[in-house]
Order: C-alpha cells, then sequence, then structure tokens
C-alpha cells in the first residue's frame, strides 16, 4: 500500500495532474496519506477508539484509494451523531 501510493505521488508530481478546481492531485493525495498514517500510527497504540476517530482513518485510507482508482472508487460514509464517541476495540 505505502510503496504503491508513493509511487502514483511520484506519477502525478511528474504529469502535474491537477483536479477540477485545479489542485494538485499529488499534494491531494500525499496529504490524505499523511493523515492516514497519523490516525493509524496512534491508533495501533491505543486499546479502545471512537467510532469517530476509526471513520476518519477510514475516510483517509478511502481518500488515497480514491485518488489512485479515480472514478473507480465511490463511496459514502455516515455516522450518526449518537455513536460518535461510541468506544471499540
Amino acid at each position: 500500500f505505502l510503496f504503491n501510493t508513493l509511487g502514483a505521488v511520484q506519477q502525478l508530481a511528474e504529469l502535474g495532474t491537477k483536479d477540477e478546481n485545479g489542485e494538485s492531485k499529488a499534494a491531494q493525495l500525499t496529504a490524505n496519506l499523511i493523515v492516514f498514517l497519523r490516525a493509524s500510527m496512534s491508533e495501533m497504540r491505543a486499546e479502545q477508539i471512537t467510532l469517530e476517530e476509526e471513520f476518519a482513518m477510514v475516510q483517509a485510507y478511502l481518500q488515497v484509494m480514491q485518488v489512485r482508482m479515480a472514478h473507480r472508487l465511490r463511496f459514502s460514509l455516515d455516522l450518526p451523531p449518537q455513536f460518535a464517541q461510541h468506544r471499540i476495540p
């Protein structure tokens, strides 16, 4: 995952690929990768996390994959507010 994502960042940077808003896709992918890695590293040390924290990590992962897979991946996450602070292993 990490090496494939870094390869995708390199390719996007070399091509200078932009999204529909004119923003660099390489920069977006790098930012999403950083969010995912930070969340996953801190969650590995915790015995329990909130569903809100888990959803944030899943969203960052899916955003990385969405840049890599383009229009082949579409997703939607829905966490009802009453469950956001529920703790899970």
